[in-house]
């Protein structure tokens, strides 16, 4: 069995901007992953998976003496570099003539430790063939995941990510910062413009902005790049043109998280070919 070399007790990113919102998630999924060994947060993309999963793993840095690891697959091409990932996060050394997989799964079999392993949903068969040996050589390993879709073992917790809450039509302006939506457009529309703040002016336009976009974190946060170009109602009449006008994501952002578009043809590359035929005739 391997030590793990770690002094650090988490490899997770510091937190650049504020997190809205989805304070029952925080509470009820932490409880759920308490008695569970794996738990996957499932929805479409830009709807914030990745975000509320770091969120969460930050919160329990001091529930898991081992430690709480994040292993990034998004980039990955190859199943067979799943593994290999978990392994150089964790910095477990590779066996000559034996799987990695059951090398990590010695190495991790007394660690109470919590994994996070982002974006799975193009390498499933993979990540669920190597959950699954982990879980079932590992009693008190607890991995928390992310992706479009469930992994697919026994045991696992699927938790639907669902988009923020939105104000309807006939919601007041008074009311609107009660709505995540809001409250995240707002903030992160100040980190461009210090000065925005919701008027009787502005307010029925970022309402609108939310509906719109039908709470979708990802497309809030590309929108509000355009406000110092664009005056609020400017945005809200461009809309209509979505796709082209949700353009301006960070350039460090993975390309799929740069614009709602590429977001799309992300999820549209992961289904068959069948499926593919089905949506483009939809």
């Amino acid at each position: 069995q391997q030590d793990l070399p770690h002094t650090r007790k988490h490899n997770l990113p510091g937190a650049r901007t504020s997190f809205i919102g989805r304070e029952r998630e925080l509470v009820e999924i932490k409880r759920t992953l308490a008695m569970t060994g794996l738990m996957t947060l499932t929805g479409a993309g830009g709807s914030g998976k990745t975000r509320l999963a770091l969120e969460i793993a930050r919160g329990l840095v001091g529930v898991y003496p081992d430690g709480v690891w994040l292993v990034e697959l998004g980039s990955l091409s190859e199943g067979e570099l799943v593994a290999q990932a978990v392994a150089d996060a964790l910095g477990v050394r590779e066996q000559p003539n034996r799987p990695l997989a059951y090398t990590l799964a010695d190495a991790l079999r007394e660690k109470k430790m919590l994994l996070l392993l982002d974006n799975c949903e193009h390498l499933l068969d993979a990540a669920a063939r190597l959950v699954d040996t982990l879980l079932g050589s590992c009693p008190r390993l607890r991995i928390l995941a992310t992706g479009r879709e469930a992994i697919g073992v026994p045991g696992e917790a699927n938790w639907p990510v669902p988009p923020l809450s939105v104000p309807d039509a006939d919601s007041s302006p008074t009311d609107l910062m009660r709505y995540e939506a809001v409250r995240l457009f707002v903030e992160r529309a100040r980190l461009r413009l210090p000065s925005f703040d919701l008027t009787p002016a502005s307010a029925q336009a970022v309402a609108e902005v939310c509906r719109r976009l039908d709470g979708i974190p990802l497309a809030i946060e590309l929108v509000t790049g355009r406000v110092t170009a664009l005056a609020i109602q400017q945005v809200a009449e461009g809309i209509e043109d979505s796709l082209s006008l949700l353009i301006s994501g960070p350039r460090a952002a993975t390309p799929r998280h740069q614009t709602m578009r590429a977001t799309i043809e992300w999820s549209f590359a992961l289904l068959s070919e069948p499926e593919q035929a089905l949506f483009n005739r939809l």
